[in-house]
């Protein structure tokens, strides 16, 4: 019985130092979570100005043939970078798995990368997510780079972006959006306010302003990715810390009921032998 006793002694402390980890895992994906969507103002106000900027120069830009290009169709995938993350990687790929077998893809997260190999998914293109926010916008530079390489060269001529999303009672779900071709919808037109400077020549302008806004959308994806692998750790952290706290208070329970065990135990020994000693009295 103290072997038993000593046994769930040392499970106890095993779960207590596991809930320690599992709380502070929690607090640091929180902390990062809300690190991120401190970053999206400043993303979207730098995206609201190279929109303004298209606008102003698609107004003031000579009319131009747009050569008709038959290029084939890429998507930035993002899945996680390390595990603990529930099923945000499975969930992505099994959302696109059509996708993969067709398009040319850009996957996100070494996580995905490796699921994606086990499921013989075909990964046109892959990079690593930030460890932390500030290398946000290095993962937004790296794609963007890789996207405009094989747009420049008529390898793409369409490109969406599908971002994990995480919803209250329904776990990771695909929110996807067109990148490429620009939609000038969302951007407008252009207001009464006192033209810009211009040094360059409109044509060369309105194609460096798209590319600065693509890696905006592009900036504010990999934000939006990485806010949502942090949320999807901090659930999955949540239900681990609840499952520990649920086998704490069982080891517990447990072991109340071998200590009151072993006293009753003690109590029927000695009242055992004070009734054999007076027996021989």
């Amino acid at each position: 019985m103290t072997e038993r006793l000593a046994d769930i002694g040392a499970r106890l402390s095993t779960h207590r130092q596991l809930g320690t980890v599992v709380n502070a895992l929690r607090g640091i994906a929180a902390n990062r979570a809300t690190q991120a969507k401190a970053r999206l103002a400043g993303v979207n106000a730098y995206a609201t100005v190279a929109a303004r900027g298209i606008a102003w120069a698609a107004a003031h830009a000579p009319e131009t043939a747009t050569p008709e290009k038959s290029g084939g169709h890429g998507l930035v995938l993002f899945c996680s970078e390390f595990g603990l993350a529930g099923a945000l990687s499975e969930r992505m790929l099994k959302a696109h798995e059509a996708d993969c077998r067709t398009a040319s893809v850009f996957l996100v997260g070494t996580r995905g990368v490796f699921l994606a190999e086990q499921m013989g998914l075909p990964i046109a293109w892959s990079t690593t997510m930030a460890f932390d926010v500030e290398g946000l916008t290095k993962v937004a530079d790296r794609i963007s780079d890789a996207i405009f390489e094989r747009v420049g060269d008529a390898r793409l001529t369409t490109v969406d972006i599908a971002v994990p999303v995480l919803s209250p009672g329904h776990g990771v779900t695909s929110e996807r959006r067109a990148l490429l071709p620009l939609d000038r919808a969302p951007i407008g037109t252009v207001g009464d306010a006192l033209p810009p400077l211009v040094n360059l020549p409109l044509p060369l302008l309105l194609e460096r302003l798209t590319e600065e806004y693509v890696f905006a959308q592009l900036c504010a994806a990999v934000i939006h990715s990485f806010a949502t692998e942090c949320e999807a750790r901090i659930e999955a952290m949540s239900a681990a810390h609840s499952n520990i706290d649920r086998a704490v208070a069982n080891l517990e329970n447990a072991e109340r009921r071998v200590r009151q065990d072993e006293v009753t135990a003690e109590i029927i020994e000695l009242a055992a032998g004070a009734a054999a000693v007076e027996l021989q009295s």
